[in-house]
């Protein structure tokens, strides 16, 4: 596996820009991971927090956990799973909306 790789570091308005035209995202952090999905990157989680567990198991095959540090192996994986990543990230939308309405009912109770 060779590819040219860019580290950046956005702010909160140039953020979701950075996701445009990338294929994998490799990260640490669960935002970063749901905002490459979002912008259609295969994501491969560095073993780092739970919550990064719970995305690579919603975005199926389109993600992969790193396993006994082997980085390429999981971008790999992600890769050849990331033709069903839009299903997956329509799931993961639905589930947001429900979120949404749970919320606004329960705002409604104070």
């Amino acid at each position: 596996l060779e590819t040219t790789c860019e580290l950046v570091a956005p702010d909160l308005n140039s953020f979701e820009s950075c996701f445009t035209g990338v294929e994998v995202v490799a990260t640490m952090r669960y935002h970063s991971g749901l905002m490459g999905a979002l912008k259609g990157a295969a994501v491969a989680c560095l073993p780092f927090s739970r919550k990064l567990d719970s995305l690579a198991s919603s975005l199926g095959e389109a993600a992969s956990k790193v396993e006994n540090d082997n980085l390429v192996s999981a971008v790999e994986r992600a890769l050849s799973g990331r033709h069903r990543l839009t299903e997956h990230v329509e799931s993961l939308k639905e589930r947001s909306y429900k979120n949404v309405e749970i919320i606004e009912l329960l705002d409604g109770i104070k």
